[in-house]
C-alpha cells in the first residue's frame, strides 16, 4: 500500500483548523455584540421610560410661576379653576391674570409634594372666619360657607366687589378693599405684583 505524504496533509489540516477558529472567533465576536446591543437597548428602553414618568403631564393641573419682591413663586394650577376665573374676569370686565392672582394669593394650600396648590376651594383662613379659594368671610358678608367654598359663586362674588370697590377708577385701592385698608398693608401691591409676572412654567 502507498503511504500518504505527511508533509502534504499537515498544511492542509493546519488551515482548516485556522478556519475553524477563525469561524468561531467570529461566532463569538457576533454574540458578544449581539448581546453588548440587546443590553444597551434595554437600557434605552429603561431609560425613556423613566423620562417619560417624569415629564408626562398632569392631564388636570400645570405648573405655574410669578414673582413678589424678587422671589420666585410656584404654584400647581387645575385648568378647569383658571378657565373659570378666565371667564369670570371677562364676564365682568376685570383683567383674568388681577383675578387670578387673588385667587393664587387667597387659595394657596400646601400638597403632599412639598409644592402649594393655588385657588384650592378648602382654603380656611382667619381662624376658619374666611372660606374659599378667595378666602371670603362668609359670615361677614352674610353668606354661607358652602357659597363661600363654591369656586363659581366665589369667583363671581369677589369680581362683583371688586366692580362695586370702584375697580374701574381706582384698581390697587378696589383689590385693596377684598384685604381691607389697614395702614401699611400690601396686598393690592402684592396682588398686582402677582398678576404681572404670573405664567405657566412649560415642560
Amino acid at each position: 500500500m502507498k503511504k500518504q505524504n505527511i508533509g502534504n496533509i499537515a498544511p492542509g489540516m493546519v488551515l482548516l483548523e485556522t478556519i475553524a477558529h477563525t469561524i468561531r472567533f467570529l461566532f463569538c465576536a457576533v454574540v458578544i455584540v449581539g448581546l453588548v446591543f440587546l443590553i444597551r437597548f434595554a437600557i434605552f428602553q429603561a431609560e425613556d421610560r423613566i423620562a417619560s414618568a417624569q415629564v408626562e403631564p398632569n392631564p388636570t393641573h400645570f405648573m405655574i410661576q410669578y414673582t413678589v419682591d424678587g422671589k420666585r413663586y410656584v404654584r400647581t394650577l387645575s385648568y378647569a379653576t383658571a378657565q373659570l376665573i378666565e371667564g369670570t374676569a371677562r364676564d365682568f370686565n376685570i383683567s383674568p391674570p388681577v383675578l387670578l392672582a387673588m385667587c393664587i394669593q387667597e387659595g394657596s394650600v400646601p400638597n403632599p409634594d412639598g409644592n402649594y396648590y393655588a385657588c384650592d376651594a378648602t382654603a380656611k383662613g382667619d381662624n376658619n372666619r374666611a372660606r374659599g379659594m378667595f378666602q371670603i368671610l362668609y359670615k361677614l358678608h352674610g353668606i354661607t360657607i358652602a357659597d363661600a367654598e363654591h369656586p363659581y359663586f366665589s369667583a363671581r362674588f369677589t369680581a362683583e366687589r371688586l366692580i362695586a370697590k370702584g375697580y374701574n377708577v381706582n384698581r390697587e385701592r378696589a383689590i385693596q378693599s377684598h384685604n381691607g385698608y389697614r395702614q401699611g398693608n400690601p396686598y393690592g401691591k402684592r396682588i398686582l405684583q402677582i398678576a404681572r409676572t404670573l405664567k405657566p412654567i412649560t415642560q
